[in-house]
């Protein structure tokens, strides 16, 4: 490994380090004001590796990188039978984004009147297909990287929480097993700082470094979950969008003038299956993102129709108590491409094959394979350059987590 990314990974070891006992030293104050025996208090901290081959996806690593990393502490107690309070604060670093920066995660305080209906208020996790609100649970899967056609986890503050209230519960329907409900309404926060400024920053028409201010008016869904009376499938529809998200910045080809983007709805709608048996378990998921934005710079109103189109199948087996198998297949596709786009910019197809060994219950290690077909969606920024784009490509990626 070259001496600057030693140096470079060691720093951001010590930031992390700093940000664990800090958050630690929190917690336990607040623990000595309450019953210990009714605050519960959790965390993990991860460190990875990826290698990249041909294209920097899905962050720059092609001379690979150690900055890949998650940690969170976490702390929950209850009051009573139906009120539940929490947080969690968490930092990240992938590649050129998160740089440990700690923010909060989740925030919540949460009334449960009874089984079929809760009110849950704060900074709330966002729910959208099988595994939006468990996007950082290391310990719950065999991937390193879920499938990133819809848990991107470069673009994980456009859709990781919401700042807002949610409605939920769960109604039964007898021998037609049950259904679990979210309602939800509120902000997420954005910065030029984030990863999700790349995603207006890539379409080059910002001058450099890119977008400068992030917003939007309201997020907005619902979600949907039918459990059925076939033990361990479930068949979910999730529904969101972002009201008028916008991206701010200065025109490249005129950096004296304003750009301004502003979209009407940025909407997701996914529909998800997943079905446990034994020691299988399978997963599908298809989903659909768009919108129509609008770009006002010099000259008339430009209207620009964003889209795709994501699915994938997965797969995975629990050996024994260490060892467990995965391997999905998954597909972005341009839902509004022109009809001179070459096929390679049209979709990305991709291959993952990942290995888990639990060392003990508090310790995993993960290794996972990829192989890319397609370059629709890679990221070329000042932050991710990527200015040669292969139509192919593969990276590997290795992780270990500690939680507790």
């Amino acid at each position: 490994m070259p001496t600057t990314t030693m140096k470079h990974l060691n720093n951001s070891l010590l930031r992390a380090a700093g940000f664990l006992a800090a958050f630690a030293t929190t917690l336990s104050a607040s623990v000595s004001i309450g019953s210990k025996d009714n605050i519960q208090i959790g965390g993990f901290f991860s460190q990875g590796w990826i290698k990249s081959s041909g294209n920097n996806y899905p962050v720059e690593a092609l001379d690979g990188t150690g900055d890949f990393r998650e940690m969170a502490i976490n702390i929950n107690t209850t009051v009573g039978s139906h009120l539940r309070l929490g947080a969690q604060g968490f930092a990240q670093s992938i590649g050129n984004y998160g740089n440990d920066k700690v923010l909060l995660d989740w925030a919540v305080v949460d009334y449960n009147f009874r089984p079929e209906f809760g009110l849950r208020a704060g900074r709330v996790k966002f729910p959208k297909g099988l595994y939006g609100e468990a996007l950082d649970l290391d310990m719950v899967r065999p991937f390193v990287f879920l499938p990133m056609g819809i848990y991107n986890p470069v673009t994980r503050d456009f859709n990781a929480s919401f700042n807002g209230a949610m409605v939920y519960g769960s109604i039964g329907a007898g021998r037609a097993g049950t259904f679990d409900y979210k309602v939800f309404f509120g902000d997420i926060p954005m910065n030029s700082d984030q990863g999700v400024a790349d995603f207006f920053t890539t379409t080059g028409i910002y001058a450099a470094p890119g977008v400068q201010e992030l917003g939007m008016d309201y997020t907005t869904g619902a979600q949907v979950f039918w459990n059925t009376p076939l033990s361990g499938l479930r068949i979910g529809v999730s529904y969101s969008y972002l009201s008028k998200v916008f991206g701010n910045g200065k025109f490249a080809y005129f950096p004296a003038a304003d750009i301004k983007v502003v979209g009407d709805k940025y909407s997701y709608k996914t529909v998800s299956v997943e079905y446990i048996r034994n020691n299988w378990t399978f997963a599908a998921e298809w989903e659909s993102v768009g919108d129509t934005f609008n770009v006002t710079s010099l000259g008339p109103v430009q209207k620009e129709v964003s889209g795709s189109e994501v699915w994938y199948v997965s797969a995975a087996y629990r050996l024994n108590s260490r060892f467990e198998l995965g391997t999905y297949f998954s597909r972005i596709e341009n839902a509004n491409a022109a009809a001179n786009t070459p096929s390679a910019q049209r979709k990305l197809d991709d291959i993952a094959i990942s290995a888990r060994f639990d060392l003990n219950e508090n310790v995993l290690f993960k290794v996972e394979y990829h192989e890319i077909d397609g370059r629709m969606g890679l990221f070329n920024t000042p932050r991710t350059p990527n200015p040669i784009k292969k139509d192919s490509s593969s990276f590997f990626a290795a992780k270990t987590t500690f939680s507790f």
